[in-house]
């Protein structure tokens, strides 16, 4: 199996004014804390400064900055970056442990009232991780011998499969449409509790972006190092499985494999700075690198297999290996398969996720 390291998170949306909230805000954003957005986006369509507020003010009412910033992680930990999201009880003193300029942008109205000031402050923080992965030219990595048998998280168009280990597979009916991610997190805290898994995401047909994006969002919310996309044939495993409700924890692996070698991809600032950049949009497929964008190809004529002119559009022999897709949340994850895949063959295979929400 295939996967694909999940350098970071970022979220790119518009701005907008604030206004008074209206009654039933706090039932609706403390009832189902994690589609508040959505559905107050819905009631206060183009105000996605008034959105952050209201959430705030419902969730955090009172405290210091990191104190809010905290009480918000745990409720809704997709609104924050992966750094924040992940942090869990010690979101707190992660937030206290940060400049001044940067904990205001973990507030999402400040975030969004001042877009572009966080997204310079949020991409520094999103590409400090980079610097942390120990990976050097010819690193010899031993096997882990707490590793689990793989976990493969399949999005189907009614609901979310989740195979832990070699035997056991369950599933889930998508919850008002979207990832049930109460059922999700507690399947993989099960794995992870049990040893250490590593999960990679496959999608069916007729999967939008969003949906991987969610997944994605509550893998790294509760605390997987490694996370990647599979490869399109992993969903077979799948085909005529029972539907169990859920999973049994996973076993150790019964022999390890043999070590690896992992040849150098670089990172940190600079490799983020230079990344090329594939851009989705509704009806076009565009590239960006050095400043300069163009437009690869419309959707519609991309047809099947690996796409060419993206290949080609990849710089060659690269000093980092990391690319940055950045996708409307309607894009098929079809089409973002096909990218990774493409992206690999060009020899990048680290993948930061953006999602362009306006």
């Amino acid at each position: 199996m295939q996967a694909f390291r999940v350098a970071a998170w970022l979220l790119v949306i518009g701005c907008g004014s604030s206004s008074p909230a209206t009654p039933g805000d706090c039932e609706l954003v403390l009832g189902k804390p994690a589609d508040a957005m959505v559905a107050l986006s819905k009631r206060y369509p183009g105000e996605p400064v008034k959105v952050a507020e209201i959430i705030e003010r419902c969730i955090a009412p009172d405290g210091d900055e990191c104190t809010r910033i905290a009480k918000i992680v745990q409720a809704i930990p997709s609104m924050m970056p992966t750094r924040m999201a992940t942090a869990g009880a010690d979101a707190r003193a992660t937030c206290r442990g940060m400049p001044p300029a940067l904990r205001r942008c973990l507030m999402p109205s400040y975030g969004v009232a001042h877009l572009d000031e966080c997204k310079r402050q949020l991409e520094d923080m999103a590409a400090t991780p980079i610097d942390q992965i120990p990976i050097t030219p010819s690193t010899v990595v031993q096997p882990d011998p707490d590793a689990c048998e793989d976990l493969v998280l399949r999005l189907d168009r009614d609901g979310t499969w989740l195979r832990a280990g070699t035997t056991t597979r369950c599933f889930a009916r998508y919850a008002d449409g979207h990832v049930d991610r109460d059922w999700l997190a507690r399947q993989l805290e099960t794995a992870r509790n049990a040893c250490h898994p590593s999960i990679s995401v496959v999608a069916s047909d007729g999967i939008a972006y969003q949906a991987l994006i969610d997944a994605m969002d509550v893998i790294v919310a509760i605390g997987y190092p490694d996370v990647g996309l599979a490869a399109r044939d992993d969903a077979r495993i799948f085909d005529g499985a029972k539907r169990s409700k859920d999973c049994a924890a996973p076993h150790k692996q019964t022999a390890l494999p043999a070590p690896r070698t992992i040849p150098a991809s670089g990172g940190g600032p600079d490799a983020l700075q230079s990344a090329p950049v594939v851009i989705v949009t509704r009806d076009e497929l565009m590239f960006s690198t050095g400043g300069d964008r163009r437009t690869l190809a419309k959707l519609s004529e991309l047809g099947t297999g690996t796409l060419d002119a993206l290949a080609a559009a990849f710089p060659k022999d690269p000093k980092h290996r990391l690319w940055i897709l950045q996708a409307d949340v309607a894009t098929p994850a079809t089409l973002v398969h096909r990218i990774v895949e493409t992206a690999k063959t060009a020899g990048y295979d680290s993948v930061l996720f953006a999602v362009k929400n306006r």
